[in-house]
């Protein structure tokens, strides 16, 4: 998810039954809903989160001078935080969608789904993945050699 819509989450926009969140088509960039499928480890951080703060707040913190619950409006503070202890210096938080959207097409996941993960109006936006899937081609060779040669191009 990008930053923004990550710090607009609410309780009400997650299934734990389905393991998915829902982005309304009134916050969405591209003006349509969006589901974004959880992993269970995810799924289960965002149970135990969501049960530690009050009303529909998922990222929120207790205000030290009012003494109340508030919504998280930035993760400025921890991100930096994290790349601190991490090491990795040029890193944005955007990087992370990224980074996941290439670990999808590495694992021979389609783009059809990982542009309506992502909430990318056209195929071209995520077509830039496109060339880290490299397994369909080594494939491919393998099947020519085996249909020429009758073994697997070893």
């Amino acid at each position: 998810m990008r930053h923004g819509k990550l710090v607009s989450l609410r309780k009400p926009m997650i299934d734990f039954e389905r393991r998915e969140i829902t982005l309304d088509v009134d916050i969405t960039k591209s003006k349509r809903e969006r589901i974004i499928p959880l992993c269970n480890t995810l799924c289960r951080s965002l149970e135990k989160l969501c049960s530690e703060t009050p009303d529909d707040l998922v990222f929120a913190y207790v205000d030290p001078r009012t003494r109340s619950w508030r919504a998280y409006t930035s993760f400025k503070n921890s991100w930096e935080n994290i790349r601190e202890r991490s090491g990795v210096k040029n890193i944005r938080f955007h990087d992370l969608r990224h980074t996941f959207a290439s670990w999808w097409v590495q694992s021979g996941g389609d783009l059809l789904p990982l542009r309506d993960i992502l909430g990318h109006s056209s195929l071209q936006m995520v077509q830039r993945y496109a060339h880290l899937d490299t397994a369909g081609h080594h494939q491919a060779i393998q099947e020519v050699f085996k249909t020429q040669f009758g073994h697997r191009g070893e």
